[in-house]
C-alpha cells in the first residue's frame, strides 16, 4: 500500500533521447506504442520512496535516477542523417541523405528503427514539422508561407502531415500549442 499525496510522474523522451538512458537498444526494449516499462531495474520501494518525497526531494531522486541510467551514445551516421535532416538551407530527401553518407537504404532504415524507432522518412517528417514550428514561434506565417518555408510541395502536402502527426488540422493545433518560455518545448492545451 503506497501512502501519501497521490502524484503522477510522466518522464517523456523523444525516442532518440530514450537511448542515452538503456543499456539495450530501444528497439528491443520497446515492442508496443503502450507498455509498462522498468528499465532502470526499480523495485517497488523505489516507487514507494517517491510518494514520500517533497516536490524538491522528488524532484532531486528523479533527477539522480535519470543521471544513475545516462549512457551518451554515438552512431556518426545517425548524428550526421539528423545534422542533414534539420539543414535548412537545403531540402534533402533520404535518398540524398544515404549517398551522403555512403550507406545504403537498409542500412539507414536499420540505423534508425534501432535508435529511433522509425524509419528516416517518418523521423525527417517530424524534422520538417519542427522547423515550421519554430519558424512560426518566430513570426506568426499563414499555413502557405509554412509549408514553404519547411519545405513541403504545397499547403495540401503539409496540412496532410502535421494531421499524420498530430490528428489535428494545423490552424487548430497552432492555436492550442505554446512554448515553454525559453525553450524548445512545445506543449499542447486542451482547449
Amino acid at each position: 500500500m503506497i501512502t501519501g499525496n497521490v502524484r503522477t510522474v510522466n518522464i517523456i523522451f523523444k525516442n532518440i533521447g530514450l537511448n542515452a538512458f538503456l543499456k539495450v537498444s530501444y528497439e528491443s526494449m520497446i515492442k508496443t506504442t503502450f507498455q509498462k516499462f522498468n528499465g532502470w531495474n526499480t523495485d517497488a520501494s523505489f516507487i514507494a520512496n517517491l510518494f514520500s518525497l517533497s516536490k524538491d526531494q522528488l524532484v532531486h531522486s528523479l533527477d539522480q535516477l535519470l543521471l544513475d541510467n545516462y549512457m551518451p551514445f554515438v552512431n556518426k551516421n545517425l548524428a550526421n542523417a539528423i545534422r542533414l535532416m534539420g539543414d535548412d538551407d537545403s531540402n534533402n530527401e533520404v535518398n540524398d541523405i544515404e549517398y551522403q553518407l555512403g550507406v545504403s537504404r537498409k542500412t539507414l532504415l536499420r540505423i534508425f528503427k534501432t535508435n529511433t524507432g522509425i524509419s528516416p522518412t517518418s523521423f525527417r517528417r517530424v524534422v520538417r514539422f519542427r522547423q515550421a514550428l519554430e519558424k512560426n514561434k518566430i513570426q506568426s506565417l499563414s499555413l502557405t508561407q509554412l509549408a514553404y518555408i519547411a519545405n513541403f510541395t504545397d499547403q495540401s502536402h503539409f496540412i496532410k502531415e502535421v494531421h499524420k502527426l498530430t490528428r489535428e488540422k494545423p490552424s487548430s493545433f497552432l492555436k492550442s500549442a505554446t512554448y515553454v518560455s525559453g525553450s524548445k518545448l512545445l506543449i499542447k492545451q486542451h482547449l
